[in-house]
């Protein structure tokens, strides 16, 4: 689950037995790992009949990052002792260059060179990026041309960038181009690009 999102699960729970059951779920102890169940009792549910539940979970600011897990006895009368488990995974998603800086070197105005960065999804969530504006000057901006811009990362899935540099003059071109990972505030991926524009 995403860091300050909810997610929410739904399950059907059936009274295999030949009596009624009745239980109560432990709410503080749910709520406190960041759970909501609905409902959070149960009043005698009779015999093959079933009854659905709703789990929300609250990746608030309270929430550790890491897994999280509550267990839940539901305490029947006469009947079996089951325990309700509840796990989520708090995380945040994220993506890692397999380059910080590219040298392009000598190119000749008017000409261009194209290489290549990866972009990687380690987290285990889908990422949403986008390269955002240059940090410092963006004179230099149109000569660099990133193909694509952004996109969505599965989890573990890679995506090669192709980043074209063509000088209009005879002069050294640099910029630093950050990439901005929807809900995730903490990354810091920079891209560094440079260049040197000759004539013949």
């Amino acid at each position: 689950v995403v860091h300050l999102s909810t997610k929410t699960k739904k399950f059907r729970l059936q009274n295999a037995g030949h009596l009624p059951i009745s239980f109560a779920l432990d709410k503080k102890a749910a709520e406190a790992c960041g759970f909501t169940l609905d409902p959070e009792k149960v009043v005698r549910l009779p015999e093959s009949e079933t009854l659905d539940f709703e789990i929300v979970f609250d990746a608030n600011e309270e929430i550790p990052f890491g897994p999280v897990e509550v267990a839940l006895p539901l305490s029947m009368k006469n009947g079996p002792k089951v325990v309700l488990v509840l796990r989520a995974n708090v995380t945040v998603p994220d993506v890692v260059l397999s380059h910080h800086h590219l040298a392009f070197g000598d190119v000749l105005v008017g000409r261009s060179n194209i290489t290549y960065v990866q972009l990687h999804n380690p987290s285990p969530v889908p990422a949403e990026w986008a390269f955002k504006k240059p940090l410092g000057s963006t004179k230099d901006l149109a000569n660099f041309i990133t193909t694509p811009q952004s996109g969505i990362l599965q989890p573990n899935e890679r995506i090669n960038v192709s980043v074209e540099f063509e000088p209009k003059e005879m002069r050294n071109y640099a910029i630093r181009i950050p990439i901005k990972v929807v809900n995730n505030t903490h990354s810091k991926e920079t891209l560094r690009l440079d260049g040197m524009g000759q004539e013949l």
